[in-house]
């Protein structure tokens, strides 16, 4: 009798324990995305910032509403990247992954055919032609937060966003530019910007100086006057 009633005790205890495990694993779970970096995230790049931004796309909800008090940042740059994320991180945008996996596999699956290696015009007319506009967001970004991308690879961006057009980013293509050590780069976003018939590149321009200047940096005279070309 006494050993039947201490297998029950055990059989009790550990039920309970049980039971709270995936109590548990929840809180563990929003715990790790009410603690999530954004300012950090923010400002790191490379391979530190895929691994800061696979931490944030696992954050859940507490993760979201961090990123939804940053949509009216004063700096541009926060407000379209909190506003990509939430987009991704809440379904509305399916093409970003399909877009990053293409991306992520075409060296290797070419590596096995006579080509060896991704042509940028390529890869940027595929994802004009499968995605339309729609991953232009998540690649500016990476654009930005990736410096050590595969030069085939930065290239197929800067090609898809030419043929893009878009507005929408144009500030994040005068940071890139303001950044990048590649002139070849930088002849492709002037040509994007271009094409772009931004009314707003004025004001855009001037807040990338004010950017620069909070970093003791300034936007070369050079770049300045050719992006304020009439």
């Amino acid at each position: 009798m006494r050993l039947k009633k201490a297998i029950i005790k055990w059989l009790l205890i550990h039920s309970v324990i049980i039971s709270t495990l995936p109590c548990c694993f929840v809180q563990a779970n929003n715990q790790k995305g009410q603690n999530m970096p954004i300012d950090s995230l923010l400002v790191v790049t490379g391979q530190e910032y895929i691994k800061k931004e696979t931490q944030l796309r696992q954050g859940g909800n507490h993760a979201i509403s961090a990123l939804k008090a940053r949509l009216s940042d004063k700096d541009a740059f926060t407000r379209f990247y909190a506003n990509t994320l939430i987009n991704w991180m809440e379904g509305r945008s399916p093409n970003n992954d399909k877009a990053l996996g293409y991306l992520d596999n075409l060296p290797a699956k070419l590596a096995k055919t006579p080509i060896t290696s991704p042509s940028p015009s390529g890869a940027a007319a595929y994802l004009s032609l499968h995605y339309q506009s729609s991953v232009a967001d998540i690649l500016t970004i990476h654009l930005i937060k990736l410096p050590d991308l595969p030069p085939w690879r930065t290239a197929s961006i800067l090609l898809y966003l030419e043929e893009q057009k878009l507005k929408e980013v144009t500030d994040l293509l005068l940071r890139f530019i303001s950044e990048t050590k590649n002139d070849d780069y930088v002849d492709v976003v002037l040509s994007t910007i271009d094409a772009t018939n931004d009314p707003l590149l004025g004001a855009k321009i001037l807040q990338e100086e004010i950017r620069l200047k909070s970093l003791n940096l300034r936007l070369p005279l050079s770049l300045k006057k050719r992006l304020s070309k009439p």
